[in-house]
């Protein structure tokens, strides 16, 4: 950037005591007692008309750097650059000389320059553009005509941020008249900038648990790192799934945010996943970031199995059990059809119609049914357990295996024997007294059991009693059929009996025979039995 403006000066040069500057008859011209203004570049010095000689005034001492100090007999003119206002310059020039010299004397000459900024001011050149009656014999620094038009020119290169330079010059007037000058500054500074040239490079690493089942949570690293200089900034780490494979949230893709890494700086994390089936999985990564930078991980694989059971029953064959029951043995085989091992247990159910007997293989049971702990179970391999039960009635003997491990799905094997029993009937009528008075009532019991293994219905004892036996009451149902005195017991558990009583009295003596004969619908064959008493006179 150049700042260019001209200042213009003169000086009253004389010889003797004549002055340049008055009219032909000798009148000096108008002047004032202030420097005048020449154009719109400087100032000059007018001499008062009526003193006998000029004595300038002193110029203000400026708030400049330089600040120099004006003599009496000096006078002294300056101008900003570019503005020409000094509120809003760069740089001032300032000149201090005699105010009035003689023609071919040297006289002192300096030039003040002040840099008015608070930066550095490059290659600072003061120019005289303009020379009228005036050379320079010496100067501090020495002058040079190197301008374009052999001008005057003092190169004075850096100027620090409120400091003066001073040209200390010793000039000289070669006629009598007016010696001027004019004046220019410039400075070409240089904005300089420098910045750091960075590559950022992404790279990226991951791995893999390689063997997991279904069941197990898979696990996965990574690693992001900066291989690259200066920072890599919105690094995300981020891919999909494949099918079959999950986030432990069940998503189908994965993000991680890594955010800003400076140069070399690397961020690890870490991600669980699961599979929902068996089989090969290739798990691939890669990350991205600001400016395009792209990079992938070796892909990498996982080995999903899973166990699978299959259970078999082998059920007993029932048949015709008796009062004590009969033992049935069932028997039900494992096998694991999956690719894991599977650590297998088995247990059955309480039987119906049975209780728990014994079970092989270190299985342990009870009242709640029994259970097997078989231990790892390898992929194809067979395990077969038993268990004995008791019987206790007849119908259906039914229970259910089922064999589970972790990660397999639990299967199930019903198993049912049918058993088979015979009724059975059992009567009793009697009496406890066997002596009884004609006319006295007296006291039968009748009991019917249950000793078979089937459940006796429509039980009922018909009573056959002589003609000259009376019956008096009884709590138990009764009604009269054709004649015969019929009780109702009606249906009659395995094990379970019915008892009851009954009065009658006789209207003669002699020894009289009671019958009870009973039936059922499980017997063809009706079961008899008696009571003998004897009946006396008074």
């Amino acid at each position: 950037m150049f700042g260019k403006l001209v200042g213009l000066t003169a000086l009253a040069v004389t010889v003797g005591s004549s002055l340049i500057g008055c009219q032909a008859d000798g009148k000096r011209l108008p002047t004032d007692e202030s420097p005048t203004r020449v154009g719109a570049y400087g100032y000059y010095w007018r001499k008062p008309k009526d003193a006998p000689a000029v004595t300038p005034t002193p110029a203000r001492v400026s708030a400049d750097p330089c600040n120099p100090v004006i003599g009496p007999d000096m006078m002294t003119t300056k101008q900003g650059f570019p503005t020409g206002e000094m509120s809003s310059s760069h740089v001032m020039l300032q000149e201090v000389f005699p105010a009035m010299v003689k023609a071919n004397s040297n006289f002192p000459y300096k030039i003040y320059v002040s840099n008015l900024t608070s930066a550095t001011l490059s290659n600072v050149i003061v120019t005289a553009t303009s020379l009228q009656n005036r050379s320079i014999v010496t100067s501090n620094p020495q002058a040079t005509t190197s301008g374009p038009n052999g001008e005057t020119r003092w190169f004075i290169g850096d100027l620090p941020p409120g400091k003066c330079m001073v040209i200390d010059a010793t000039a000289k007037a070669n006629a009598v008249g007016n010696s001027s000058t004019c004046l220019t500054v410039s400075y070409a500074n240089s904005l300089c900038s420098n910045l750091q040239v960075v590559q950022p490079a992404v790279a990226l690493t991951h791995k893999v648990t390689p063997n997991a089942t279904v069941c197990d949570a898979i696990n996965a690293t990574f690693e992001v790192k900066n291989t690259g200089s200066g920072p890599a900034t919105n690094v995300v780490v981020s891919e999909s799934l494949p099918a079959g494979l999950t986030t432990m949230d069940g998503g189908t893709s994965y993000t991680f945010n890594a955010g800003s890494l400076a140069q070399g700086q690397s961020k690890p994390f870490s991600l669980g996943l699961k599979a929902t089936k068996p089989g090969t999985y290739t798990i691939p990564a890669k990350v991205t970031a600001d400016d395009g930078l792209l990079a992938t991980s070796e892909p990498q694989s996982v080995t999903i199995t899973q166990p699978a059971l299959k259970i078999v029953a082998e059920c007993p064959q029932g048949g015709l059990v008796g009062r004590t029951g009969k033992p049935l043995t069932f028997k039900f085989t494992v096998t694991n059809t999956g690719n894991a091992p599977a650590n297998t247990t088995v247990s059955a159910t309480a039987p119906t119609n049975a209780t728990f007997s014994s079970a092989d293989s270190g299985g342990t049971g009870g009242a709640g049914g029994a259970s097997w702990n078989l231990g790892s179970l390898a992929p194809g391999a067979s395990k077969s357990v038993s268990m004995t039960v008791q019987t206790s009635g007849v119908g259906s003997v039914a229970t259910t295996a089922t064999a589970t491990a972790p990660c397999a799905t639990a299967v199930s094997a019903p198993c049912t024997a049918t058993t088979a029993g015979l009724p059975d009937l059992g009567t009793l009528v009697s009496d406890v007294e066997g002596v009884v008075y004609v006319g006295d009532n007296h006291e039968y019991t009748c009991e019917v059991m249950n000793q078979g293994m089937v459940p006796l219905t429509n039980v009922k004892m018909t009573m056959e009693i002589p003609s000259v036996i009376t019956f008096v009451s009884s709590a138990q149902s009764n009604r009269m059929e054709n004649g015969k005195l019929v009780f109702e017991v009606g249906t009659i558990p395995v094990g379970g009996r019915t008892m009851w009583k009954f009065l009658a009295k006789a209207s003669a003596p002699g020894e009289h025979l009671i019958s009870g004969i009973t039936t059922c619908t499980e017997l063809k064959t009706p079961v008899r039995d008696d009571e003998l008493t004897n009946y006396v006179s008074r």
